[in-house]
C-alpha cells in the first residue's frame, strides 16, 4: 500500500514538473519585423524641427514704449510643437502669456485646446494666425492677456 502511494505521489510531482516546465519552454519569443533602412531614413529626412519666433506690430517699436507679444513655437515630438507667448515685461505686468502644447492638423495648422476650446495656430508665409475653431469661443483667448488684449490675429516672423 505503501509502495502504491509513493509511487502515486512520485508520478504526481514529475508530471506536474513536465507540465510546468513545457509550459515555459513552450513560450514564443516575441515576433520582430525588419524595418526598411531606407524607408525609416526617408520618412526621418521628411520631418525637419520648428523653431519659429513671431511677433505682434508693437515689436517693432518696443524701444518706444509699445506693447508687444512674442510667440516660440519648438518641436516637440513628430505631430506637436511646444508654444509659449511672452510679452512687454520690463515697464508693466505682462500683457499676455501662454505656455501649450499643440497637435499638427495638416502641413501648416496646429491646433491647441485652451480650456476646453479647440485654437488654431495657421502658419502661412511668414505669418501666424491665431483664433478659435468658432468664432463665439474667441473670448478665451482674452483670458490669456490682461488689460482687454487678445491672443486672436496675426503675427510676423521677428528678424
Amino acid at each position: 500500500m505503501k509502495t502504491r502511494f509513493l509511487i502515486l505521489a512520485t508520478l504526481t510531482l514529475t508530471s506536474g514538473y513536465l507540465l510546468t516546465s513545457c509550459k515555459e519552454s513552450s513560450k514564443e519569443a516575441p515576433i520582430t519585423v525588419p524595418v526598411s533602412t531606407e524607408a525609416s531614413q526617408v520618412e526621418a529626412t521628411k520631418v525637419e524641427p520648428i523653431n519659429l519666433t513671431f511677433v505682434s506690430e508693437g515689436y517693432a517699436t518696443k524701444e518706444e514704449g509699445s506693447d508687444w507679444i512674442k510667440i516660440n513655437i519648438t518641436s516637440l515630438e513628430q505631430d506637436q510643437v511646444a508654444i509659449l507667448v511672452t510679452s512687454r515685461e520690463d515697464i508693466k505686468k505682462p500683457t499676455c502669456s501662454l505656455e501649450t502644447v499643440a497637435t499638427k492638423l495638416n502641413d501648416h495648422t496646429y491646433q491647441a485646446i485652451l480650456q476646453e476650446v479647440p485654437v488654431n495656430f495657421s502658419l502661412k508665409e511668414g505669418e501666424l494666425n491665431i483664433d478659435t475653431v468658432h468664432e463665439s469661443d474667441r473670448g478665451v483667448l482674452s483670458y490669456y492677456c490682461s488689460g482687454g488684449g487678445s491672443l486672436v490675429g496675426n503675427y510676423k516672423t521677428a528678424n
